[in-house]
């Protein structure tokens, strides 16, 4: 099984564990773990949508992050559609595939990206919010040893964004 990983350079590298885990989980099915594909911009969904097509994957696993979580849900979904796939993000086309299956491995706390059925992307400064449910991950890995190696900062303001989610809903 050809699977894509999709994290941010950070995450990838504080999380090696967690990769090393996947790759032998893939290669006990008898398949190999595949490309990474590092971004740091969901915008960049795009443009690796493109390079997911062209690499075979057939799973997809996000680390890291909100903002990773969605650029890998953009990419999965985007990589199963037809051409012109701005029109997707921005509304004016309908999703016609769903995409492959999609594990996300949550580094922070908060986004609850990884169980919603929205993705996140700013295309030319304007922010747009993909929402169909066939881009809610097939599986969520919530183990909170992730955010241990995050900073104080970005803990506290996951922990924030966490409580004001819990206070939305």
């Amino acid at each position: 099984m050809r699977t894509a990983f999709i994290g941010k350079a950070l995450a990838i590298q504080q999380h090696r564990r967690a990769w090393r885990q996947i790759e032998d989980y893939a290669a006990g099915k008898g398949g190999s773990a595949g490309e990474i594909l590092i971004t740091e911009y969901p915008a960049q969904a795009i443009r690796l949508a493109g390079a997911a097509v062209g690499s075979g994957c057939e799973l997809v696993v996000a680390v890291g992050g909100g903002s990773a979580i969605d650029t890998a849900k953009l990419i999965n979904i985007l990589s199963c559609q037809k051409d012109g796939l701005l029109g997707y993000i921005t509304g004016k086309k309908k999703l016609g595939s769903t995409g492959r299956p999609l594990i996300a491995i949550p580094t922070t706390a908060g986004s609850g990206s990884e169980a919603t059925h929205f993705a996140v992307v700013y295309v030319s400064g304007i922010k747009y919010s993909l929402a169909d449910e066939s881009i809610v991950p097939e599986v969520a890995v919530v183990d909170y040893r992730l955010t241990d190696s995050m900073p104080a900062t970005v803990m506290a303001n996951s922990g924030i964004d966490a409580l004001c989610q819990a206070i939305e809903s």
